[in-house]
């Protein structure tokens, strides 16, 4: 799911960069891809939620995991 939204914000984006490359009912339909967005925080919200239930872990203790996890990749 969480590749198909990506693949949507992809269209997406083609179809406002390169609008000539698209028959016109063909680009009013592609411009739904903005949605790939949505659905991807949707989804990622949901796996956050499900890896974090049952913790005991508050907002303070959340934020500097995910700081460790993010931070080292920089």
């Amino acid at each position: 799911m969480r590749a198909l939204a990506v693949l949507l914000v992809v269209v997406f984006h083609t179809s406002i960069r390169i609008p000539t490359a698209f028959h016109p009912a063909v680009l009013d339909f592609l411009r739904v891809g903005g949605a790939g967005v949505d659905l991807f925080f949707v989804i990622s919200g949901f796996i956050m939620w499900t890896i974090s239930d049952g913790r005991a872990t508050g907002p303070g203790e959340f934020m500097l995991r995910r700081i460790s996890h993010i931070v080292p990749m920089y």
